[in-house]
This record gives C-alpha cells, sequence and structure tokens, in this order.
C-alpha cells in the first residue's frame, strides 16, 4: 500500500464468523481494502463492536453463544451502534430466515456459497449509502431542529443533541459534561456517536450550532456583534468576531 493510500481513511470492517476457515479466508481477502476485526461468535462480536464502532459488519446467521439475529438484533436498537451496516451471511436459503434477518435489522443479506467478489460489491454499496447518510446528517447540522425528520434511532439521537444545545444557546457555563446528561449517556458514548455521525468532538458540535444561529441573528436582526454573542454563549466577542 502507497503512503498516499495510508493516509486516506480506511472504513473498519468487523467479521462475526464461527467457520475458523471462512473467517481467515473472508479477512485475507478484505484486508486489501479495509481495516479488519473479527470474532467467532456473536457475544464476541458484540463486545468488539461495542468497542470499536466499526462502519460495517459481515455477520454469520448460526453461531454459538448468540447467532447471528441476536448480534444484528442488539446492534440496530442500541442508540450507540445503531447507524452500523450490517450484512448477513447464512447457509440456509429459506425466506423465512431471511425475512427474520432482515426484521432484526440487518440492511442485506448473501446466501451461502457465495462469490467473494459479489460481497466486496455488496460492502462497497453499504459503505456508499453509509457515507451519503453522514453528508446528510452534516448538512442537517446547519438546519433548524425542528426542520430535521428524525426516523432512524442516529435521527432521533441527533434531533435530541441539536434540541438540548439550542436550549443551552446563551449558556456561557453549557460544556460536554452537562450535553451527556441531558442526553442520558456518558461522555465518551456522546463523543463517540458524534464521530461517528458527523465527524466532530461535542465541542466542535456545539461550536457549530452556535456559530450557525450568530450568522442567523446577524442577518435578521439590528443586535450588535457583542449582543449576539452573548446571545449563543460566547464571552470573547472579539474571537467571536
Amino acid at each position: 500500500m502507497s503512503e498516499k493510500n495510508r493516509s486516506k481513511y480506511v472504513p473498519k470492517i468487523l467479521l462475526v464468523e464461527d467457520d475458523d476457515e471462512m473467517r481467515r479466508y473472508l479477512r485475507f481477502e478484505l484486508e486489501e481494502e479495509y481495516s479488519v476485526l473479527d470474532a467467532e461468535n456473536g457475544k464476541e462480536g458484540l463486545d468488539l463492536a461495542m468497542e470499536n464502532l466499526p462502519d460495517l459488519m459481515v455477520v454469520d446467521v448460526m453461531m454459538p453463544v448468540m447467532d447471528g439475529i441476536e448480534l444484528c438484533r442488539q446492534i440496530k436498537t442500541n442508540e450507540e451502534t445503531a447507524h452500523i451496516g450490517v450484512i448477513m451471511l447464512t447457509a440456509r436459503s429459506e425466506e423465512e430466515e431471511q425475512l427474520e434477518g432482515l426484521e432484526s435489522g440487518a440492511d442485506d443479506y448473501i446466501a451461502k456459497p457465495f462469490s467473494v467478489q459479489i460481497l466486496k460489491a455488496r460492502i462497497r454499496n453499504r459503505l456508499k449509502h453509509r457515507l451519503r447518510m453522514l453528508e446528510r446528517f452534516r448538512r442537517e447540522l446547519y438546519m433548524l431542529p425542528r426542520e430535521i425528520s428524525a426516523s432512524s434511532l442516529s435521527e432521533q439521537f441527533l434531533e435530541k443533541a441539536f434540541a438540548v444545545v439550542e436550549g443551552h444557546m446563551d449558556d456561557f457555563e453549557f460544556d460536554v459534561e452537562t450535553f451527556a446528561a441531558e442526553l442520558k449517556v456518558v461522555d465518551r458514548t456522546l463523543r463517540r456517536k458524534l464521530k461517528a455521525l458527523l465527524g466532530q468532538t461535542p465541542q466542535e458540535f456545539i461550536r457549530t450550532l452556535r456559530l450557525k444561529r450568530a450568522a442567523e441573528r446577524l442577518l435578521k436582526s439590528d443586535d450588535t456583534i457583542s449582543e449576539v454573542a452573548a446571545q449563543v454563549g460566547i464571552l470573547d466577542a472579539n474571537h467571536f468576531s
């Protein structure tokens, strides 16, 4: 891999497969393009997902300890991990099992045996979809909270985050600890979730919304720069200017 390519962001894939040979083969094939983590059962996969927040998971359905259906359900119903894409793998092709996988929240489904090229194409498609989602979330960062239509857990999280910051817009002492407490999450979860969804730290998120509100007020009112700075919780008017 060239030094130029090393500097680019490499998507993180979590492979959860109990068949050792299959897991090693898929890891070998995917490592050319991605940073790959692997686990041999659903419980181990869940722990790795919570710790590392991968961009995408490739999950076998039939596994010991915790199967792929339950793993996917837990990933997709947890606010911190709900944004992670999941591709399910199964040795069975029954419609009922595929339906169960999709109802657990899986984003895609591949029946074994399959071509690794098909899997790679599906992975690329899911990552492109995730990139489009991130771009939309970032655009909506510049919209008023009431303009956001929250349909997924990730969107609902952002909607609540917008509302919390908006409610403390003129509070000079509003900080990340208070932000996390009002969202009912720990600081680490808040940092990881905003970084995953928007590529921003909580401090950057707060500052972006404050500057957006300031720009709106400067355009729509006759208030001075110092007055607007105070209205958006910024003490240093010179720095604000």
